[in-house]
């Protein structure tokens, strides 16, 4: 889905704006592949537009079940022991 959003004229036009990013957020990433395949279209896109050093990029990985549902509730979402 993420690139096809890079391929889409939308997201052309933003990453167009390549030179004046300080970074991107790629969400939900789920396999190092995919996570690879997508920076690539990125850099390609901005280097495009002009950009003349690698964009930074920020991946945030999808998990499954990594915090107990019991932890996302206040009161004991901010209780650490």
């Amino acid at each position: 889905m993420i690139l096809r959003m890079l391929r889409g004229k939308g997201m052309s036009r933003s990453l167009s704006a390549g030179k004046r990013l300080a970074y991107v957020t790629i969400p939900k990433a789920t396999t190092a592949a995919r996570i690879a395949e997508v920076i690539d279209a990125i850099q390609l896109r901005t280097r495009a537009a002009g950009r003349s050093t690698p964009l930074p990029v920020h991946v945030l990985i999808e998990t499954h079940g990594a915090v107990d549902a019991s932890a996302l509730r206040s009161p004991g979402q901010f209780d650490h022991a």
